[in-house]
Formats: C-alpha cells, sequence, structure tokens
C-alpha cells in the first residue's frame, strides 16, 4: 500500500470513528463505509459485515469494534479465528460391566480453535484450526477403582477396610478442528441459529491414572501412573447447534477405542455439553 492511501486511510479512521461511536451510543449499529483512493474501509460493531461481498479485486480494511472472535479477515472470504471454548460430560459407551464410567462425573475441557482459518460464503463456512482438549473418565463407586498392571488399565476392588474416594482416567488431545457451518435462514429471539458439523482430528500425548482412598489405618492413600496404553492418534465426530452467535451445544463421538492393545478393555467415547465463542 502506497504512503499516499496509507495516510489517506489514517484520515478517514480518525473522521469516521468518532461519528460511528457517536451512532452507536444512540442504539445505531450501521456500517459506516469510507473511499479513500479506491480503497473501501469498513467500521461495524455488529455481525453484519460477515455478509457482505466484495470483488476479488477490492481493497478492504475492517475494523471491529466491540467483542468478536474474527482477528483478520480479507477481501476474498478468509478470516482468522479463534474461540469455541467447550464444557461438557464424558461417556465410555461400550465400557465392559466392571468398569462403571459415570458420565455425569466424567469431564470434558476443550479450546477448539486457538488459532484457525475460515472461509466463508452466502450463509456457509469452513474452517480448520489447532486446539486443545482435556478429558477424564471417572468411577467414583465402593467397588471397583482403575489399577494398572503391565501397562495395561484393569479394574479391582479396593483394599479391605479402606474408605474410596475417587478413581479416574485422563487423557489430553492437540486436536485439527476441520468443521462445516450452515446459516439458519431464520432468527428465533433475534439470534442467529446455525449447524455444524465435520471431524476433529488429535493427537493423545498424555494419558494417566489416579486412584485415591482412605485405608483402614486412616492414612491417605494415592496411586499414579502417566502410562496407561491409551491410544494415540484419535478422530471425533462433531457435530453442533448453534443457538446464537455466542452459545451452542454439542456432541461428539470417537469411534475409536480410548485404550488400545490386547489386553485393554474396550470402550468409546460419547462427550456433550455447551461451546462459547469468544
Amino acid at each position: 500500500m502506497k504512503l499516499n492511501r496509507i495516510i489517506g486511510i489514517a484520515m478517514c479512521m480518525a473522521v469516521t470513528i468518532p461519528a460511528f461511536a457517536a451512532n452507536t451510543a444512540d442504539g445505531s449499529n450501521d456500517i459506516e463505509n469510507v473511499n479513500t483512493n479506491g480503497t473501501t474501509i469498513v467500521i461495524t460493531q455488529n455481525n453484519e459485515i460477515a455478509d457482505r461481498n466484495y470483488d476479488d479485486d477490492d481493497q478492504t480494511v475492517v475494523i471491529r469494534l466491540g467483542n468478536d472472535k474474527v482477528l483478520w479477515r480479507s477481501s476474498e472470504h478468509f478470516e482468522m479465528i479463534c474461540g469455541g471454548l467447550t464444557l461438557g460430560f464424558t461417556g465410555a459407551p461400550g465400557h465392559p460391566g466392571n468398569m462403571p464410567i459415570e458420565m455425569g462425573k466424567s469431564l470434558e475441557i476443550g479450546w477448539m480453535n486457538i488459532i484457525g482459518v475460515k472461509y466463508h460464503t452466502h450463509g456457509f463456512s469452513a474452517s480448520v484450526g489447532f486446539g486443545l482438549n482435556w478429558r477424564n473418565y471417572k468411577i467414583s463407586t465402593q467397588d471397583y477403582r482403575f489399577d494398572c498392571e503391565g501397562g495395561n488399565i484393569i479394574t479391582a476392588p479396593y483394599p479391605d477396610g479402606s474408605t474410596p474416594r475417587n478413581s479416574r482416567l485422563k487423557i489430553f488431545t492437540m486436536q485439527v478442528p476441520v468443521l462445516f457451518t450452515q446459516k439458519m435462514p431464520f432468527k428465533l429471539f433475534r439470534q442467529q441459529q446455525s449447524v455444524t458439523a465435520g471431524v476433529i482430528l488429535g493427537y493423545s500425548s498424555h494419558g494417566s491414572l489416579l486412584t485415591r482412598w482412605t485405608d483402614s489405618n486412616g492414612q491417605k492413600v494415592k496411586q499414579s501412573s502417566n502410562h496407561i496404553g491409551h491410544r494415540r492418534f484419535t478422530y471425533d465426530l462433531y457435530g453442533s447447534i448453534g443457538l446464537s452467535h455466542y452459545f451452542g451445544i454439542y456432541v461428539k463421538y470417537s469411534p475409536l477405542s480410548v485404550l488400545r492393545g490386547s489386553g485393554q478393555p474396550s470402550f468409546h467415547t460419547l462427550s456433550t455439553g455447551v461451546v462459547v465463542t469468544l
């Protein structure tokens, strides 16, 4: 960009931003457009910019005022994104009868896109990014606990006379979500709804076991291991419904068993919860 164009943009920004702020203070969220030397400056405080179309030869500077997840946008419908905090419960379909993993006490916490790239056009978008995910699988019954034997996970009773506290497996995963989103052709309660589906590729770099109990002498005992034989490469099938631009509900299912090896118990992962856009 030439120097005179940069100066022109700066001057227009100095004039239009205070005016736009005055409009929004009066309750107006209209988009302000200023053209200088062939460059369009768009100043917005809402999401209308996401539905605008630009010619391929447009040079567009987008200035966002307010809380939004867009980090950068080009005139060719690409943008860098950050968001997708997830909080939910983890179930274990197919788990053995002597491994009563409790979905109501097993949690999942994740960040879908620490950084990502999205392509969008006419209400449809596709994105790919990088994120992190933590899951645990918890047993809190009096009868069974997780144990590790020869690098394999087993379940075993607590020692006689002991008082169980809790027992869990934890998996940490670096993930690459590949997602496709379609906006609905209607709005409920003045909020934009959407549907998202895709696959999340993952590499589980760490897995651990932790069991706690109090023995018959009143001493607190902790058993842990970082060698549980978990599956390293995984993928999840993902679906969500966006109830608004900032909030939705999701479901994830992993067709592959969490643990690998012939001596390991076989079970899958089904998780559901809420997803929040930054």
